[in-house]
């Protein structure tokens, strides 16, 4: 399954409280952006169960963006 940047977006506002995923600049840091760490898991748990993303928690560095996210699910 494909992931896209719509659905990366709506993980993040659907996770994450007071961020405007929209905001988000494809290339930013979550970290940068104001996302944490537990937040940033439940971004990827949230694509794994509705788009089948798995990412292993030696991949997680990989995933720290949007554009991060995108990378790697084209090549995964």
């Amino acid at each position: 399954m494909t992931v896209t940047e719509a659905d990366i977006r709506n993980a993040i506002q659907k996770t994450v409280v007071g961020i405007d995923a929209q905001a988000i600049d494809v290339a930013a840091d979550f970290n940068t952006a104001g996302i944490d760490s537990l937040d940033h898991a439940s971004i990827l748990l949230e694509l794994q169960e509705n788009n089948g993303l798995v990412v292993p928690d030696e991949d997680l560095a990989q995933c720290r963006s949007i554009q991060g996210i995108l990378t790697y699910a084209a090549a995964h």
